[in-house]
C-alpha cells in the first residue's frame, strides 16, 4: 500500500496438476474465481493475476512479483509455475473472435 491505495498485488494458488493438466479454463482452475482449487499438497504454483496500478508501472514492481513467486516455488518444493489469466475486455470483442483466433504463448 501507498497512500492508502494498492500498489501491486499477485494472486496464486497451489494446485495438483494431475486435477487440471494443460487444457482447463480458467473458471475451473480458480474454483469459479473461489480458489477452492488451492490444495496445500499440490505440486504447481499457479499465477492467477498480477496486475501494478498505474501510477506505480515502470517500476519493476511485477518483476519483483514473478521473482517471489520463484522463490515461493523453490522454498516449497514445487514442480514448476504456471500462469493464466483474463483478457482485459474480452468480452467487448468476443463475438468477433473463435476459440481458434487467440492464441498462447
Amino acid at each position: 500500500m501507498v497512500d492508502g491505495k494498492v500498489a501491486v498485488c499477485a494472486l496464486s494458488i497451489i494446485v495438483d496438476y494431475a486435477k487440471f493438466g494443460d487444457n482447463h479454463t480458467y473458471h475451473q482452475i480458480t474454483g469459479n474465481d473461489t480458489f477452492s482449487t488451492h490444495d496445500p499438497e499440490g505440486d504447481v504454483l499457479y499465477g492467477i493475476e498480477l496486475f501494478v496500478h498505474p501510477k506505480f508501472r515502470g517500476m519493476r514492481l511485477g518483476r519483483r512479483l514473478y521473482d517471489a513467486r520463484k522463490e515461493i516455488c523453490e522454498n516449497l518444493n514445487l514442480r514448476s509455475i504456471i500462469v493464466g489469466g483474463r483478457i482485459p475486455n474480452y468480452k467487448d470483442y468476443s463475438d468477433e473472435l473463435t476459440r481458434g483466433s487467440i492464441s498462447t504463448v
